[in-house]
């Protein structure tokens, strides 16, 4: 759903914010999809938003395939991202609104992207 946009973004936030994690040009692709570890590692940080707000969402295998591994890693990388995050999935509507706002303010003044996402 695209609210698990808004949770994806939140969540690496987190993830920035409370493990320190750094970005780089290496690490950016990997973050968007999923969490820190080693560069062939890959948990979804929208996986994990799809899992939890979404009633109907892909398998981790499916995740897996799009990641290139193997779902037994995948399942640990899973665990490491919800430890890195403190398993604080759960978003109050002022923290969704405050990220939704600043997102699609960001997307309304972007000429080249966005078009296709509807912000009413």
């Amino acid at each position: 759903s695209a609210e698990c946009y808004v949770l994806s973004l939140i969540y690496i936030d987190r993830l920035i914010r409370d493990d320190s994690f750094i970005i780089n040009g290496f690490s950016a692709y990997r973050v968007i999809l999923t969490s820190y570890s080693h560069p062939l590692r890959v948990t979804s940080s929208l996986m994990l938003a799809a899992k939890f707000f979404d009633d109907v969402y892909y398998t981790n295998a499916y995740y897996a395939e799009i990641g290139g591994i193997a779902v037994s890693e995948l399942n640990s990388l899973e665990v490491d991202f919800l430890c890195r995050i403190h398993f604080s999935l759960s978003v109050s509507p002022q923290e969704y609104q405050r990220y939704y706002t600043n997102m699609s303010t960001h997307c309304r003044g972007c000429m080249n992207c966005c078009e296709c996402f509807s912000w009413e």
